[in-house]
């Protein structure tokens, strides 16, 4: 459950990516929130080959065009409380996929205006507002936090052409993994690991392809399409099943 959010969250991207023609391979990302769910989707997207340029916290902001060494900035947020001081270490040299030197402190307006593929905001709700929505440069957010995006940077993001994965499908890895937990119980059984992910990544996958596709039949956005593609997912159960269990 420690991952399961997180896990969701790089589920639903590698579904989506090819759609949005984005390689996983050295694809750009920025993190705002490094706690549970941004530190794991960071640190999954970096093992499978991604570039996590730049994270925020509520300490500070580091950058490396490079690539960060999210594994060691996870190390040091769970020691320290915070990203703010990373660079004093990651500038003496790193084990992991990326060296760790070229880390650099940055503005907050910095950290938003850094060049990404994708943006997963992990922290509060309402951070993507209407000025923020202006500054971002990013080609997808994905919604690891709930409702982070306010109705006004929505419609600037969808005005701008930037595709917005919407939280009520991006994070909903870790009720999902709840869901399993509760399954499990009521069987008397135990999952391990492996079979977790993988029933994880049959349900988030899934839920994905729907609201692909229905995006494409509506010609609309991806939060509209989740909310059509759930509520036709819900009618098609009562047909089969009735409307009494």
């Amino acid at each position: 459950r420690e991952k399961a959010t997180g896990q969701g969250v790089v589920d639903v991207l590698l579904e989506m990516l090819p759609d949005l023609n984005i390689p996983i391979e050295d694809m750009r990302v920025s993190i705002q929130g490094f706690g549970n769910v941004g530190s794991w989707a960071g640190k999954i997207l970096a093992d499978l080959g991604a570039n996590i340029t730049a994270v925020q916290d509520h300490t500070g902001c580091v950058r490396n065009p490079e690539g960060l060494d999210v594994h060691a900035l996870s190390e040091h947020v769970a020691q320290t409380g915070g990203v703010k001081g990373f660079e004093n270490k990651a500038n003496t040299g790193g084990s992991s996929r990326h060296s760790g030197k070229g880390c650099e402190v940055i503005s907050v307006d910095e950290f938003w205006e850094t060049p990404v593929d994708v943006f997963i905001p992990a922290a509060l709700e309402g951070m993507l507002n209407e000025q923020r929505a202006h500054q971002l440069r990013a080609r997808v957010v994905a919604e690891a936090a709930n409702a982070p995006t306010t109705p006004e940077a929505d419609a600037v993001l969808a005005s701008r052409g930037i595709e917005v994965i919407p939280d009520m499908l991006c994070n909903a890895g870790g009720v999902t993994v709840s869901y399993f937990e509760w399954v499990q119980n009521r069987s008397n059984v135990i999952w391990d690991v492996e079979q977790v992910d993988r029933e994880l990544n049959r349900i988030m996958c899934a839920a994905t392809r729907r609201v692909i596709m229905a995006k494409q039949k509506y010609s609309t956005t991806l939060r509209t399409a989740a909310y059509i593609s759930v509520l036709e997912h819900i009618g098609d159960i009562y047909n089969h099943r009735g409307i009494w269990p």
